[in-house]
C-alpha cells in the first residue's frame, strides 16, 4: 500500500463516515469496509507485519466490522489500525536501512585487509545494490564508502603502529593499502603525519 493508496483507503472510509441521508445500508457498508481490510492484509503481507500486536489487532478489527452495531465505532476502531499500521510500516524501514549499514560496516571491519575490497563486494553481502547502499551510507555517515574504508583501514593502521613493531610496509598490506607510498600518502592526509613519525610520537 502507498502512501497514495493510503491515502485514498482513508478518504474512502472518511467519505462513509459524512455520508448523507438517505444513509447507505449497513451491510454494504460493512461488505465495503472488509473489501477494503483485504487489501490490507495484503500490504501487511508484503511488509511482514502480519504477525504480533498488529496481527491481533487486524483480528478485532475484522469482528469489529462484522459484529458490532454501531458504524462509527468500526470506522473510529478501522482508521486507528491503519494509523498504528502504516507508524510501524515507517518504523520497519528505518530499521531495514540501519541494519543494512551496520551490517555493511561490520563487514568492512572484516575484510578491510583485503586490498580489492569494492563497494559491490558489501552490497552483494548486504543484499543490496550498490546504488543504494552508497546512498545509505553517505546519509547514515555523512562520508562515501570509499572515504569510510580508508578511514577504517587508516585507524587499524594507526593500532598497528602503536602496538606492533610491523614494517611500514608490512602494515600497508595488512591494512589493504596497495602500496607503501600510497598508504603514507593517505596516512599523512589523514592524520597530518607520517607512519613513521607517528609511531615515534606514540612511543
Amino acid at each position: 500500500m502507498t502512501a497514495t493508496g493510503s491515502r485514498s483507503r482513508s478518504g474512502c472510509t472518511g467519505s462513509i463516515l459524512h455520508q448523507e441521508a438517505p444513509y447507505p445500508e449497513p451491510g454494504l457498508l460493512r461488505t465495503r469496509l472488509t473489501s477494503i481490510l483485504a487489501q490490507v492484509r495484503r500490504f501487511m503481507k508484503s511488509h511482514r507485519l502480519d504477525e504480533g500486536a498488529l496481527e491481533n489487532q487486524y483480528n478485532r478489527v475484522f469482528e469489529t466490522i462484522l459484529y458490532n452495531p454501531i458504524l462509527y465505532r468500526i470506522v473510529q476502531e478501522f482508521l486507528l489500525f491503519i494509523y498504528d499500521l502504516l507508524d510501524q510500516a515507517k518504523n520497519n524501514r528505518e530499521s531495514y536501512r540501519v541494519d543494512a549499514v551496520e551490517q555493511a560496516i561490520r563487514y568492512m571491519e572484516e575484510n578491510f585487509h583485503n586490498s580489492e575490497l569494492k563497494l559491490e563486494d558489501v552490497a552483494g553481502f548486504v543484499g543490496r545494490s550498490p546504488a543504494y547502499l552508497s546512498s545509505l551510507l553517505t546519509k547514515k555517515q555523512g562520508i562515501s564508502f570509499r572515504q569510510l574504508l580508508t578511514s577504517i583501514r587508516v585507524k587499524q593502521a594507526q593500532r598497528l603502529l602503536r602496538e606492533t613493531t610491523l614494517s611500514v610496509q608490512e602494515i600497508a598490506d595488512k591494512a589493504g593499502f596497495h602500496s607503501a607510498n600510497y598508504f603514507n600518502k593517505i596516512f599523512k592526509e589523514k592524520t597530518g603525519t607520517t607512519p613513521r613519525r607517528y609511531r615515534n610520537l606514540k612511543k
